[in-house]
């Protein structure tokens, strides 16, 4: 079955210049850099929020900030995620690619939403067999709950699968497709955190957007640097509007129809088009840190969250506050970095004990 549908992703490269079997692609530093960036982001807002969120009272104007900048950040990954995928279709056989898949996002997410779910749930097994567990276990997994980031990873399962069967169509026809579908975020579809269609219809279009940018790149780039000034206009504007928008209550109209999350859109896309034009300058450059983060991005994404809880509960121990009531808001992003720093520390140092199985365990 794979072979024929290789066979026909085949025929449409040879058909397209831009997805020609022959062009070897050169590895894009300054995307490996925006990974890296992305990472940072994601894992921030999970960081940051939950303290700020339950102090709001306190630390209003500091969880404004905080949102304004690292919310709705998985447009980031899911722009890189597409871009990727289309930059290397030249080399893409289906089979091969949802092994890899499998092996290094799936099979580590499963592995992980397993030992969390046991470590939360261990008491239904103290008797022995419990279905409750095993239907708790398949929630977590079908439906990414055990962890408030891992809803991402049954929604990119999914995009996983279709993706290969995009590169069937030519060039202009997605094109045609991708321009009709990244209007669909405008609406604001995404729900909370509990995956449904409505993540697709919100994410799925920056998807099929990073893959177009991929399939155009210099022409993208040139219109960038023709248009740069608009789009800082567009992150400026949506910025501005969303520190309103911030403020108001949870039950307000504006946010029930989750009209603020067309604004991050606007936002991200503008920030991360910039960033394509102006991470280039550093293709040549090292950049150590970021290459770190980028390269342990997967393992970063899977154990901050399990890192954090232990690590604040140490950090805001009664001993420690004078420290906290001196500088709260600093102090609450210095415990955010110290946490960020140690997740990428304990993923390297895994990575050398776990040696080749490390990407099947932690996804690095």
């Amino acid at each position: 079955m794979f072979t024929y549908f290789d066979k026909k992703i085949q025929q449409v490269q040879n058909r397209e210049q831009v997805l020609r079997k022959d062009k070897k692609k050169p590895f894009l530093q300054h995307i490996h850099y925006f990974r890296g960036f992305a990472i940072v982001n994601i894992a921030m807002i999970h960081l940051l929020f939950p303290y700020l969120g339950e102090h709001v009272a306190l630390f209003e104007k500091a969880r404004i900030i905080v949102e304004l900048i690292f919310s709705d950040s998985t447009l980031y990954f899911v722009l890189i995620a597409g871009f990727l995928f289309s930059y290397l279709a030249y080399k893409i056989r289906i089979e091969d690619y949802y092994r890899v898949k499998l092996k290094t996002v799936i099979l580590p997410y499963v592995i992980i939403t397993f030992l969390v779910t046991l470590l939360k749930e261990w008491h239904l097994l103290t008797g022995g067999f419990s279905l409750s567990f095993f239907t708790i276990l398949l929630k977590n997994v079908l439906l990414g709950t055990v962890l408030t980031p891992f809803w991402y990873i049954p929604f990119v399962a999914v995009v996983f699968l279709i993706s290969p069967f995009f590169l069937m169509l030519s060039d202009q026809t997605f094109k045609k497709i991708t321009l009709f579908a990244i209007f669909l975020p405008l609406l604001g579809t995404r729900p909370s955190i509990v995956i449904s269609i409505w993540h697709f219809v919100y994410y799925f279009p920056v998807y099929m957007l990073g893959m177009l940018v991929a399939r155009n790149y210099t022409e993208v780039l040139t219109l960038i640097k023709c248009y740069k000034i608009w789009l800082l206009v567009a992150v400026f504007l949506s910025s501005f509007i969303l520190s309103f928008s911030l403020r108001l209550p949870d039950d307000s109209y504006f946010l029930q129809q989750n009209v603020y999350y067309g604004l991050f859109y606007i936002q991200k896309l503008g920030i991360s088009f910039l960033l394509l034009y102006y991470l280039k300058r550093f293709d040549n450059r090292r950049i150590n840190w970021l290459d770190y983060l980028a390269v342990y991005s997967f393992s970063i994404y899977f154990l901050h969250t399990i890192i954090q809880y232990p690590i604040q509960k140490i950090m805001y121990l009664a001993p420690l506050r004078p420290y906290i009531n001196h500088a709260p808001v600093l102090y609450i992003f210095f415990v955010a970095v110290v946490i960020l720093l140690l997740t990428l520390l304990i993923s390297m140092a895994l990575n050398k004990v776990l040696g080749r199985y490390s990407r099947m365990i932690i996804g690095a």
